[in-house]
């Protein structure tokens, strides 16, 4: 098995909001020096690379957003001055701290499109409730949304997304709602319970891209049983039906029990257990696969977290990933009748 390349550049620390905000740009440091002194480094499994090919621009910037928002963005970036949503500040230079998040993730991409590896890991991206016209969820545009884009573009004509953060994304729903190119699956909390408010399982699409959507909400307290459950039951047969030529996954750490802005109770076994899902799909779909990551707001737990979903992808169990299940019974209960709807949903598509 190749290493695993994980991109990471010290710019993309610059994506980072002002004040008391919780989404902080120190995260990714902290996280690398983590990673380091890991066994994955040590042994080889993965390793930390910078950049790869010219830096993004407005032009893929404009592959999925509108040119009025763009430019709205950019001169709000400018002044520092401006909100997209009451949680979304613009602060002087995102637009361009944004763009070295975007580099990192076409990097990851252009890692798996050149043949250097079958996954790769992109730090810092997957910033998911941009729509085409707006920003949200400390998203002020959607690099998941552009990778995939740009990937059709070379040649990859279907892609998968898999987005395992404990929160919706809203935005890269509604961008692909409508498109049977792009089949766009999320595990996440109950939208009745937690931002953004979408994600039920009846939202399956629209037009052409019916049945190419499919949520999986889990109720608080759901843990490693529902996730594992929801991985071998939909996830990977829908990743078998759909047969993807690439598949592009986002989350972070932001499901962990301890998470302090979500109310799920995943262990660090279970976001291994999500790392190795990554790689399974890859291995159904005869397809390469890239995870950005960004997401977690425990600032212990964070790198912690990120590195046992890397341990899942490269198969590596001795990396200290276990902690005691914190799943509550009765979450996994109530998640019987949400899945067995979600299965009964997909059916009408999908031979699952």
């Amino acid at each position: 098995m190749k290493p695993v390349p994980i991109v990471y550049d010290d710019s993309i620390k610059k994506y980072s909001f002002p004040g008391t905000h919780p989404f902080k740009g120190s995260r990714f440091e902290k996280f690398i020096r983590y990673l380091k002194e890991s066994k994955l480094v040590k042994e080889d499994l993965c390793k930390i690379i910078g950049f790869i090919g010219p830096p993004p621009s407005e032009e893929e910037l404009q592959l999925v957003h509108s040119p009025f928002y763009v430019r709205r963005v950019a001169e709000m970036s400018r002044s520092g001055i401006g909100l997209l949503s009451i949680d979304t500040p613009v602060f002087k230079g995102a637009y361009e701290a944004f763009l070295s998040i975007l580099h990192s993730t076409l990097s990851a991409y252009r890692a798996i499109a050149s043949g250097e590896a079958e996954v790769a890991v992109g730090i810092g991206g997957g910033l998911h409730h941009a729509g085409r016209s707006y920003g949200e969820g400390f998203c002020i545009f959607n690099d998941v949304a552009i990778v995939a884009k740009y990937a059709q573009k070379e040649g990859f004509k279907k892609i998968f997304i898999f987005d395992y953060d404990a929160h919706q994304g809203n935005g890269t729903m509604d961008i692909f709602y409508s498109d049977p190119t792009v089949f766009y699956l999320s595990i996440h909390q109950d939208p009745l319970t937690l931002y953004p408010g979408t994600g039920f399982v009846e939202q399956v699409g629209v037009g052409e891209g019916e049945g190419y959507t499919c949520n999986i909400p889990l109720p608080p307290g759901a843990g490693r049983s529902c996730y594992e459950r929801a991985i071998k039951e939909v996830f990977l047969p829908l990743v078998e039906c759909f047969k993807p030529d690439l598949i592009i996954c986002n989350g972070g750490s932001d499901p962990h029990y301890n998470d302090p802005l979500t109310m799920l109770s995943l262990d660090l076994k279970g976001f291994w257990l999500i790392g190795r899902s990554i790689r399974e799909a890859a291995d159904v779909a005869g397809a390469p696969a890239i995870d950005l990551i960004a997401s977690g707001y425990d600032e212990e737990i964070l790198p912690r977290a990120w590195t046992c979903i890397i341990a899942g992808i490269v198969s590596f169990e001795e990396e200290p990933c276990s902690e005691p299940p914190r799943e509550l019974p009765e979450a996994a209960s109530a998640f019987e009748n949400t899945l067995r709807e979600v299965k009964q949903v997909m059916k009408r598509y999908w031979s699952i």
